[in-house]
């Protein structure tokens, strides 16, 4: 697919050009505004290195847009203290002006909830906004093939706490799962606290009336390891045929990626409600404060330790360290530390 407007092609020709010269005056930094709520006129459903594809308010048609130059010039050009990887993200409102092929994405406006992780490769410098203004996070993670695993839930529960979103913890592939295990399953943990959980099967049906009713009328991302399952549940959920399904590697249990960028599709229009299908991942840092992690670990925050100050990491014995929840939170922690360290270098 081919676009004009690129805004990756704007940055490659910006950099190549030779410096302009000084005639004694600042260079005066291009001003960026939001457009207002009322000015946008779509929905962002998928963003590639060259382009957008956007979803008309008016007919619900999917159209392919470029961007404005000088808008995108302004709105790269503000300082801010993490870039995002890309200029909008699915699930951004913005106004899409032009007709036919010859359409152009002229603004956007401020964002609400959003998902969000360090850009993978990046070292810390630009952030990676999975999805905008949603309400919810459906994460799905599996039983088995591959394992439950406790500490991308909790990275990924870290990000959604902190922007206020609900969380939805879907275990899926519970049809891999022994009915004969006597023991309380991994996600044991979260099915007593405040989360809601759903075991489900794409393969049996199980859980999937009550999994849909609960993602059918609100502005949902999805978000899951690769391999989990996160694409084929969707799939059924809406009942359409979306995105490529993959198998998962019998020597590293790791999913294959098989969606690539963030699609969003419209549920409803009419209540506003649509589903953003995020590209599988490997890995996960939450964009978060590192003072702020323990405050999504809400088991920390009566500690005795938390009370005078304890970050939960080193020094003297804490009482962190007795809790299920503290291996997790210290692999999050410190590979937070990391990368922050080196965005500070």
């Amino acid at each position: 697919m081919s676009f004009s407007g690129s805004w990756r092609a704007f940055k490659n020709r910006e950099r190549s050009r030779p410096p302009k010269k000084s005639a004694g005056r600042k260079k005066s930094v291009p001003v960026y505004t939001p457009i207002a709520d009322q000015d946008s006129n779509a929905v962002v459903s998928r963003v590639f290195s060259d382009g957008v594809m956007s979803y008309l308010d008016e007919t619900s048609e999917e159209v392919q847009c470029s961007y404005k130059r000088s808008w995108l010039k302004a709105l790269l050009a503000q300082p801010v203290p993490l870039k995002d990887r890309t200029p909008v993200s699915a699930g951004d409102r913005v106004r899409v002006e032009g007709i036919g092929v010859q359409r152009t994405l002229t603004g956007r406006t401020d964002r609400g909830k959003r998902l969000s992780r360090y850009a993978p490769g990046k070292d810390g410098h630009s952030a990676h906004v999975m999805a905008c203004n949603i309400d919810q996070v459906l994460l799905v993670t599996s039983a088995k093939e591959p394992d439950f695993n406790s500490v991308f839930v909790d990275r990924v529960l870290a990000a959604c706490l902190s922007e206020g979103l609900e969380i939805l913890l879907c275990i899926n592939k519970m049809d891999l799962h022994s009915a004969f295990n006597n023991e309380l399953p991994e996600w044991n943990f979260y099915q007593n606290s405040a989360l809601k959980v759903f075991e489900v099967s794409v393969l049996t049906g199980q859980g999937l009336v009550e999994l849909k009713e609960a993602v059918w009328k609100k502005k949902t991302a999805v978000v899951g390891l690769s391999g989990a399952g996160k694409t084929s549940l969707l799939r059924k959920l809406l009942g359409e045929s979306i995105g490529r399904v993959g198998a998962v590697s019998s020597s590293t249990q790791k999913g294959k990626h098989t969606t690539t960028t963030s699609q969003l599709y419209l549920i409803d229009r009419k209540r506003d409600a649509f589903a953003i299908d995020t590209p599988g991942v490997r890995e996960f840092d939450p964009v978060v404060a590192l003072e702020d992690l323990g405050n999504y670990f809400t088991e920390f925050r009566d500690l005795p330790c938390t009370q005078n100050g304890c970050k939960h990491i080193e020094g003297v014995v804490c009482d962190a360290e007795r809790l299920v929840r503290y291996p997790s939170y210290r692999k999050i922690y410190l590979s937070l530390r990391r990368i922050q360290n080196e965005n500070a270098t």
